[in-house]
């Protein structure tokens, strides 16, 4: 390929599994040169297409980060749609691709021998936040994070509550993930206090740990 870049530095994968659904993945994809797309994520079809050369200027080559983060775009496009009925605006995906872009490149959430272990400290968008066991007095009060704090709390095993597995931890800390990106780039989903959309947005972070944790992403993203 042009550049000195092969295929195999994008380690894109031909599948992903998105709820109970396999997508394949087109890539590389050749888009009309009229057309401004690097991506494209077809519902009805259940095909991911993903460019490699801008469509206007055929002799550049996309390099493999900006191609996985488009690649984020359209598996969250996928996510949004089958886990909280196709809220998310355009820009509010653009956004939540780049912060899990940079989340996936500078954490091990999923990358480590045991997957179901939480890690200490979480970089997210240049911040750092520890995490940390909480036994939290109010029984709604199952998880919370703090930016002022820099501080992720996820709640501790009560004496006598039933074991919880590790890996509702883990889900529970891509919500407080995903709740600290809403308001680092002053989304909707959290500000207005509107239930609805509160729902949507944890129905969409628990999607976004089904794709990870089902898909080697976050494998993907580190090797780029």
């Amino acid at each position: 390929m042009r550049n000195n870049v092969k295929l195999s530095d994008y380690g894109i994968p031909k599948t992903v599994k998105v709820g109970a659904f396999v997508y394949k993945v087109i890539f590389p994809y050749a888009f009309d040169e009229d057309s401004n797309y690097l991506g494209l994520h077809q519902c009805d079809d259940l095909i991911i297409k993903l460019g490699i050369g801008s469509p206007a200027h055929q002799s550049f080559i996309i390099p493999p980060q900006k191609v996985h983060e488009s690649f984020l775009h359209e598996v969250f496009h996928a996510v949004d749609n089958f886990y909280s009925g196709g809220m998310m605006e355009e820009s509010e995906i653009d956004l939540m691709a780049v912060a899990w872009h940079s989340v996936l490149q500078e954490n091990n959430i999923f990358v480590r021998k045991n997957v179901e272990t939480i890690p200490k400290k979480v970089k997210i968008i240049n911040i750092l936040y520890d995490v940390e066991l909480h036994k939290f007095s109010d029984i709604e009060s199952r998880a919370q994070s703090s930016n002022n704090v820099c501080k992720m709390q996820l709640p501790m095993q009560e004496k006598g509550e039933d074991k919880q597995h590790p890996l509702v931890k883990k889900c529970t800390l891509i919500n407080l993930i995903n709740f600290i990106i809403d308001t680092t780039f002053d989304m909707r989903f959290l500000k207005h206090e509107n239930e609805l959309l509160e729902d949507l947005f944890c129905s969409f972070s628990n999607g976004i740990f089904q794709v990870l944790r089902d898909n080697d992403i976050e494998g993907m993203v580190k090797r780029g």
